[in-house]
């Protein structure tokens, strides 16, 4: 029973292939491809991250507006 437990972590760590031998060569294409994921998220996040900044920006201004509004507002009240 400890076999077939072993054989099917095995498999499962494997990528579903229990002879699977890795070699150097192996290794470093499996990191050579994961670096190129972290690096597209890197960039997402970077991007994303821009885009927080805009909309905060755009935020800020549109608040400034509404205030400015509500002052316009106030003081045509006061004149009538």
């Amino acid at each position: 029973m400890q076999h077939q437990i072993s054989a099917y972590l095995a498999a499962v760590t494997l990528d579903g292939n229990a002879n699977n031998n890795i070699g150097d060569t192996e290794i470093a294409a499996q990191l050579t491809k994961e670096q190129a994921v972290v690096e597209s998220q890197k960039e997402t996040i970077k991007l994303l991250k821009e885009q927080i900044d805009s909309l905060n920006a755009q935020i800020t201004r549109l608040d400034s507006n509404l205030k400015d509004k509500d002052a316009i507002i106030e003081l045509l009240k006061e004149r009538r």
